[in-house]
This record gives C-alpha cells, sequence and structure tokens, in this order.
C-alpha cells in the first residue's frame, strides 16, 4: 500500500469519528439547555481521540487529525450560519427580522459557550499549538472562532444590504420593541468597533462610517444620530435599562472574543460610547454583582464575571466587590459555626466557603477567591462570643488529638482530615498557641501511649513544617525526635536488666526526654516499695551511663495500671502516680487516717485532695467528712461493677490551670519575639520609620502569630528607654539604629 493509500484509510478512520461528534455537535445546536455533563464528557472524549489519531504515524503529521476536526467544526458553523442568513434575507418585515435575528442569537451564543467547553483539549493544545506559527494566527479557539465567523457571515452581510438599519431605524422612530433593537445592536457595534486592522482609530472609524448613514439611519432627522448615539440618547432618557444593560453585556463579549486584541475592552467602550454609557454599563454592572451574589444562585456566575471583569479590571482590583463577597461569606460562616457541636463540624464551616459554588465560580478570579479566605480567616480570629467560648487554637488541637487517639477504618481519612486542620490552623493569627498546645498534647500521647499511628503524627508535624517553616515547627520535630531517643534508651535499659539478671516483677516502661518539657515536680512523693526497685534500676544504670546528667522523675503526668483483689473478683485500675502511691498504701491495711497518708506518701493535703476525691467517687475508697486530716479514709469493701477495667486518672480538673499558665508564658515569650524582631530589622535596615518598621516586624513574624500594633509600639519605647544600652533613637519622623 503505498502512502497517499494509506493516508486516504487514516482519514477514512477520522471521518468515521466525525461522524460520531456531529451527532453530538448538532444536539448541542438543537437545545444546550437540555444537555448534561456526561455528553458533553463523551464529545471531550471523542475529540481528544480525534486530535491523538495517527501521533505515531510517520506519514501523517502530529497536528492533522486536529486540522481534520477544526476544519469540519468550521464548516458545520458556517453552513449553519448560511441558513440562518438565509432565513433572515428573505424577511421584508423590519419588525419580523428583528425578532428572527434576536431568536437565533441567543441560542447560538449559548451553544457556542457548551461546544467550547466540551472542545477544551482542542483549545488548549492544538490551537495552541497552531498560532506557534506566525501564518496560523488566524486559528483561535472554537468559541471565538464560532463569534468570527457571525460576524463574517451573519453581521456582514445584513450590513451590505442595510436591512437589519433599516429595521433598526424604523422601530427606534416608531419607538417600539426596544429590546429587540438592542439584542441587534450589539452585532453592528462590534462590526464597526472591532475590525482586525486597527490603522485608523475607533472614534474617526465611526464617524467616517456613519457620516454616509446618517441619511438611511434617520431620514426625517435633521442631526442624524449614529448607533451609539441612539444608545446614549435611551441612557439619558433612563429607560428601558434592563435592555440597555443586556445590549451592552453582549457587545462586551463581542469585544473580548474579537480576533484582534490589541485594544483592551475598557478602551473600545470608552472609544465607542460617551462617559455617560459607560457610567451606566459600570452602575448596572456592579447591581447585578451584588444581585447574583445575593441569589445563591451561581450557575452564570462564571460567565458573567469573566467579561465584567475585561469591561471593568475595578471588579477584581478595587475593594467594592472583594468586600461584598467577603460580607457575604462572613454572614454565612457565623450562621454556620453558630450551628456546630463538634471539632469535625467547625474545621467543615471553616473551609466550606473555599468548596462552594460561589467559590468553584470565582476561581478564575485570585483577588475575589482571596475574599473568601480573609473571610474565613477573620471568622477564625475574630474576638466574638462564639470563638472565645470555642477558642480555636485548643479546639484544632483537641482535635488533632482525638483523631492521633481514635482508631478509624481508613488511615486515609484521618490524613485528609489532618491536611484541613493544617488549612485552617494556616488562617491562625495565634499560631504560637496552637503549636504550643499541640505540643503539649503530643507529649502526652507519647508518655500514655495513645497515639495509633507514628506515621499520622510524622505528617501533622510535616504539614505544618511546609505552611510554616522549621522556625515555628523546630519543638514538634524536636519532640518526635525525642521520642526515638526515648525508646532506644528504653532498649538499652532492658538489656541491661537482662544482663544484670535484675526482674522488676512488673512491666515498667518509661519515656526518657533529655529536654525537660514539663515544670519541675516538687511535690517530694515518697513511692511505695513495690514502686521503689524499677526507679533506683534506672536510677542506677543512668548513673553508669550519663553521670553527667540529672535524671529527675515527674509523677505528676505519669500514671500506670493496678490490679485489685475483691473476694474472687478483679478489677484493672487506670490511675496516676499518686493515685497508685495511694492504693499500694492499702496493702499495709484497711483503714488509714489522711495525716497517715500524708506522711507516708511525703506529700501535703493540697496534693493529696484532688487525688483521694477522684478515688472516691470511683466508690474505690471511702473518706468520712470532713476531709481533713483527721479523717479516716478506708477500702470500699462491698464495690461492685460490671466494667473490669476502671479508668480514675482524670485530669479535666487540671486542664483550665495548665491552660491559663502555657498563655501567660507565651505573652512572655511574645513580647521577647517582638523585641528581638524589632532589633534585626533595624539592625539589617538602619533607618526607618515608624509605619515602616510597625508592617516589617508582623511580615516577620506573622508565621508565628500575629503582634498586636501596641505590643510593637511597647517593644520599640523599651529600646529607645532601655536604661544601661541604647539600640535605637528618634531622629525626626525615622528610628535610627545605633552601632
Amino acid at each position: 500500500m503505498n502512502r497517499l493509500a494509506r493516508q486516504r484509510n487514516y482519514y477514512y478512520e477520522l471521518e468515521e469519528l466525525w461522524q460520531k461528534e456531529i451527532k453530538i455537535i448538532k444536539k448541542i445546536f438543537e437545545d444546550p439547555s437540555q444537555l448534561d455533563s456526561k455528553v458533553l464528557m463523551e464529545l471531550h472524549n471523542y475529540v481528544y481521540v480525534h486530535c491523538n489519531s495517527f501521533v505515531n504515524k510517520i506519514s501523517v503529521r502530529n497536528q492533522d487529525p486536529g486540522n481534520h476536526f477544526y476544519t469540519a467544526l468550521n464548516s458545520f458553523v458556517e453552513d449553519r450560519l448560511r441558513v440562518i442568513i438565509a432565513e433572515l434575507e428573505v424577511i421584508l418585515v423590519e419588525e419580523q427580522l428583528l425578532v428572527a435575528y434576536a431568536s437565533h442569537w441567543e441560542p447560538y451564543r449559548k451553544s457556542c459557550e457548551k461546544l467550547d467547553m466540551a472542545c477544551r483539549y482542542l483549545n488548549q493544545t492544538w490551537v495552541k499549538k497552531e498560532r506557534m506559527d506566525w501564518w496560523r494566527l488566524e486559528t483561535h479557539e472554537v468559541y471565538r472562532t464560532a463569534m468570527i465567523r457571525w460576524k463574517e457571515i451573519v453581521f456582514s452581510h445584513l450590513h451590505k444590504n442595510w436591512s437589519l438599519v433599516k429595521a433598526i431605524t424604523l422601530m427606534v422612530h416608531q419607538k417600539k420593541h426596544s429590546n429587540l433593537i438592542y439584542q441587534v445592536l450589539k452585532s453592528i457595534v462590534e462590526l464597526y468597533a472591532n475590525e482586525e486592522k486597527q490603522t485608523v482609530p475607533v472614534p474617526n472609524k465611526l464617524n467616517n462610517v456613519f457620516e454616509d448613514a446618517v441619511v438611511i439611519f434617520f431620514q426625517k432627522e435633521t442631526l442624524a444620530e449614529s448607533l451609539v448615539d441612539a444608545i446614549t440618547l435611551v441612557v439619558h432618557q433612563k429607560k428601558h435599562s434592563n435592555l440597555i444593560y443586556q445590549v451592552l453585556k453582549s457587545i462586551v463579549e463581542l469585544y473580548a472574543n474579537d480576533a484582534n486584541q490589541a485594544v483592551s475592552v475598557p478602551n473600545k467602550l470608552n472609544n465607542v460610547f460617551e462617559d455617560a454609557v459607560v457610567i451606566f454599563f459600570q452602575r448596572e454592572t456592579l447591581a447585578e454583582f451584588q444581585k447574583i451574589l445575593a441569589s445563591n444562585v451561581y450557575t452564570e456566575f462564571k460567565h458573567f464575571l469573566k467579561y465584567a471583569c475585561l469591561a471593568m479590571p475595578e471588579i477584581e482590583e478595587g475593594e467594592y466587590c472583594t468586600k461584598a463577597i467577603k460580607t457575604r461569606v462572613a454572614t454565612e460562616l457565623v450562621e454556620t459555626i453558630g450551628k456546630i457541636s463538634s471539632s469535625k463540624g467547625y474545621v467543615q464551616a471553616i473551609l466550606g466557603p473555599q468548596q462552594s459554588l460561589l467559590a468553584k465560580a470565582i476561581k478564575d478570579h485570585k483577588q475575589l477567591l482571596a475574599a473568601i479566605d480573609r473571610a474565613c480567616e477573620d471568622a477564625v480570629n475574630k474576638d466574638s462570643t462564639i470563638n472565645r467560648k470555642l477558642n480555636p487554637p485548643d479546639l484544632l488541637a483537641r482535635y488533632c488529638h482525638e483523631l492521633m487517639t481514635r482508631k478509624v477504618p481508613s488511615g486515609e481519612e484521618v490524613e485528609n482530615e489532618l491536611k484541613r486542620i493544617a488549612n485552617v490552623v494556616e488562617y491562625l493569627y495565634d499560631k504560637d498557641l496552637f503549636i504550643k498546645r499541640y505540643l503539649h498534647r503530643l507529649i502526652m500521647r507519647q508518655v500514655k501511649e495513645t497515639s495509633v499511628s507514628d506515621e499520622h503524627e510524622s505528617l501533622m508535624v510535616s504539614l505544618l513544617t511546609k505552611k510554616f517553616g522549621v522556625d515555628v515547627t523546630k519543638k514538634l520535630l524536636d519532640q518526635l525526635e525525642e521520642i526515638g531517643i526515648s525508646n532506644n534508651v528504653l532498649e538499652h535499659f532492658n538489656t541491661h536488666l537482662a544482663d544484670k539478671g535484675i526482674n522488676l516483677s512488673f512491666d515498667f516502661r518509661l519515656k526518657f526526654f533529655s529536654n525537660s518539657k514539663f515544670a519541675i515536680d516538687k511535690s517530694g512523693l515518697i513511692l511505695p516499695w513495690e514502686m521503689q526497685k524499677p526507679v533506683e534500676a534506672f536510677l542506677a544504670y543512668c548513673k553508669s551511663q550519663y553521670s553527667s546528667r540529672k535524671v529527675e522523675f515527674n509523677y505528676g503526668v505519669s500514671s500506670g495500671e493496678v490490679t485489685w483483689y475483691m473476694g474472687q473478683t478483679s478489677y484493672l485500675i487506670e490511675a496516676s502516680t499518686f493515685q497508685m502511691a495511694l492504693l499500694l498504701q492499702f496493702n499495709q491495711k484497711d483503714r488509714f487516717t489522711v495525716v497517715e497518708l500524708t506522711h507516708n506518701m511525703g506529700i501535703n493535703l493540697e496534693t493529696l485532695e484532688p487525688e483521694l476525691k477522684l478515688l472516691v467517687q470511683g466508690r474505690i475508697l471511702t473518706c468520712s467528712e470532713p476531709l481533713n486530716m483527721s479523717a479516716y479514709v478506708d477500702v470500699c469493701n462491698n464495690f461492685v461493677s460490671r466494667k473490669r477495667h476502671l479508668n480514675v486518672h482524670k485530669t479535666a480538673a487540671k486542664k483550665s490551670k495548665v491552660q491559663d499558665k502555657m498563655d501567660q508564658l507565651s505573652k512572655v515569650q511574645r513580647n521577647h519575639l517582638i523585641t528581638a524582631a524589632v532589633m534585626r530589622i533595624m539592625k539589617k535596615m538602619k533607618t526607618l520609620k515608624h509605619p515602616q518598621l510597625v508592617q516589617m516586624v508582623i511580615d516577620e513574624l506573622k508565621n508565628l502569630f500575629r503582634p498586636e500594633i501596641r505590643d510593637i509600639k511597647e517593644a520599640i519605647e523599651r529600646l529607645l528607654n532601655a536604661p544601661n544600652d541604647t539600640y535605637i533613637e528618634r531622629s525626626e519622623d525615622n528610628y535610627v539604629y545605633i552601632n
């Protein structure tokens, strides 16, 4: 088979594929509103196959299959437009001509939009490659090509025989069917103002064209008005506002899809229309924007914004529209957050606007999309009753703790939820508070061995590090390394016990942290003899291995399990170290006074009381009233429970005190960080004005927390008035660094 025969076979196969495509394309042009996404996706797949046919065939150029589809599609569109112009040509009654013209235009435009969506692959690959060659610049995306064909076949033909102009002129004089007139006017403005050759300025071109057309347009008027004058006149008369706006929108769309894009859409509007018309269009566009935003129906919002932003860049660049979106989203967030009852619901509520229909509609406009982020950021950080109640930094850290300690069927579900939490943390101003709370709970999970997956722990720290940097998450990274060191020490300790033949008689699982993350335990607890053996063994091991280090046990965060035998029934009690020490006292006898317990355990009543109350509430011990040094404490000999595993190690009463202490430390640390930031910036910049210095401090610390301006001012004043050393001084309106 020779080369020509092979090519004929290739194109025969392409024709078979085109027959499948043309069936769907005809459906699109028959009724685009009835098509679902599956049909468009089917056409998209056909187009993809069409463009990539025979890519490995040497005898066929890579672009030829796409060219075959593009040419066939052009022929189909041209044939369809010829049918339309043939129908319009024979209409002699002006009113009927306008009705027919308008009835063809809007369905054609909507069908072209659907077709353009289905041909996305062709637009993004084949058309882009074609336009790389200067002699193929007449190749355009499907939608723009369809608009240009309408101009060439329909607009130009009707303009040559003046039938459309005559119909419009008559209707204008009769003041009838204004809506139809302005549906047609958009095409005429496009024809005159957007020719491919722009050697003549648009105003001169309009004057040249309408000078001869004045007699035809307005035969009974001594001062003829051009098409643009007609639109301007109606604007000044404040009539048919909705109709005029629809016409102007169509004109903007035609300008935006014109083959020649050397002149921007705003400039085209300014060249063609008076200021009053442009102002009218801008006002109506903003009103339409608000209307769509309030309706919660965003199906046409993407199309509206595409052309509105081209005609009015201030929609994206200005504050009016971004503020409107932010206000809308903020209102919805307040309502949603007010209804939530869980941490997961809070995360979903904050991230909900990002996946909303509104966000999808404005995804191509970054400034508008950023307004949604700012609304979410304000919702998380606003000093409101809801946020004071929820405490977002603590809520998010608590939710992470729940995910890390809860067994779920799918690890992927946890990973996705952790990613969402990290996205919410990114909105927080008080990231340092979240990090502190997360670190505290991370350590508790490591101490109590309640973490379900080490991979999830590493993933969360990795996500935070990626977003905020190593400087912010250094303590978290160090803590993950600490648990590795701890496991290594425990392994060597167990080897040491085996080598020495030491049997501890129970499971002793310690956590050895080289850097203390807790306050030093000053309770003075004396362990009962049953618990002393492993402690003494470990101290002896550390003395031989780490002679230069001081080893301290933190009983306040330690816990364990004690078996309680009640007759023939045994119970496993999960308790704190203090509670274990207290319960083991009753191996000696069944009754103690409080003074005896405090003496035996080496602690005061203030330390003993909360631990004792939890055991009394659990009905494990009984205590006479009132609880004082002379009160008696007994074992509850009539204790009965269906549960065999009892948990009396509750720390809820301590959480608020721990959190308050963490917050106080955070405030002190923040002041130090702000002062250090001021010093670093002044040392680098030497001279700065006050607003510049404040903004640079905020920018430097924003990944950790959002410093208050008053705190920055106080830090500057402290440096200005330092009693011993002077680091910066005022010089007129500037701050100057002193070496």
